[in-house]
């Protein structure tokens, strides 16, 4: 069964809008105020895994038979970069139980978005990822259940 575009759009950004909105305003105590230097050195960064990602994109195989070593190669770059990254540092904002279960929820987004949008490119993807992520973490911080299905 396909979903309308429009009624998840419009459920999904009421939800995100009333969330916003409702979020407190002042800055988190937690999160410290990032220096020019680190600013660089973050984007840095950010620019080195988007270029492997890059590199791991323009790599997918014709072949079929390739494709699910492509995909484990891919899955674990992803997988990599997020229990290594120093920027939010997700790995270090969640316990193992936790950041497992967001990685299969990251897994099955992959696999939904393929499903629901098959013609999106690899960009594409990236960005609906990095949107879901973005999404997924907001909830970690006010201690909501993801509402994406595992």
């Amino acid at each position: 069964m396909l979903l309308d575009r429009n009624l998840i759009k419009v459920t999904c950004m009421n939800e995100i809008r009333d969330a916003w909105l409702t979020a407190s305003s002042l800055f988190p105590d937690f999160l410290p105020e990032i220096e020019c230097d680190m600013k660089i050195q973050n984007e840095k960064y950010i620019q080195s895994v988007f270029d492997l990602f890059q590199k791991q994109l323009k790599c997918f195989p014709m072949n079929a038979r390739r494709r699910n070593s492509w995909k484990r190669k891919t899955l674990g770059l992803l997988k990599r970069v997020l229990q290594e990254e120093t920027i939010l540092d997700t790995h270090r904002a969640m316990d193992q139980k936790a950041m497992d279960a967001f990685w299969d929820v990251i897994g099955n987004f992959l696999v939904h978005v393929r499903e629901f949008a098959p013609e999106l490119s690899f960009e594409g993807i990236g960005q609906a990822i990095r949107n879901y992520i973005v999404y997924a973490m907001f909830n970690e911080m006010n201690q909501l259940r993801a509402a994406f299905p595992c």
